[in-house]
């Protein structure tokens, strides 16, 4: 199975446990997926694979924002700035990377190599959180 079909294995997986395509897969999260995770959406990756995934998208945009909207108008200093973007977008990328982890064990997700086309939303799971 290559990984466009586990892709559309995965997402009938996640539409029979009630995750739909929209908060399960962004369009940045698609772009970032194949270039750097090979197709794999949130749920099916590692919790290190996410933080840094988490962590491209929100750190340059935060640091944008806030560059242009406070610390540039008010003349701060730029070591303030890094160390504040930094420790946000982080702090942001840890908790996405946490609700994802949580997700994935609640809906009792298989391991992206276990997916397969035949068994959609059948998954075998001792770790399910209730």
């Amino acid at each position: 199975m290559n990984d466009q079909e586990r892709f559309e294995a995965a997402a009938q997986l996640l539409a029979a446990k009630g995750i739909g395509a929209n908060k399960f897969m962004l369009p940045i999260f698609r772009v970032l997926s194949k270039l750097f995770f090979g197709g794999r959406p949130p749920y099916f990756r590692n919790f290190g694979a996410n933080i840094l995934s988490y962590a491209i998208i929100v750190i340059p945009i935060s640091g944008l924002l806030r560059w242009f909207l406070v610390w540039s108008p008010e003349k701060l200093p730029l070591k303030g700035f890094v160390v504040i973007t930094l420790v946000t977008g982080v702090t942001i990328a840890l908790l996405g990377a946490a609700s994802a982890e949580y997700l994935k064990r609640k809906y009792c997700l298989p391991k992206w190599e276990e997916i397969r086309n035949d068994q959609p939303g059948r998954t075998s799971c001792r770790t399910q959180i209730s």
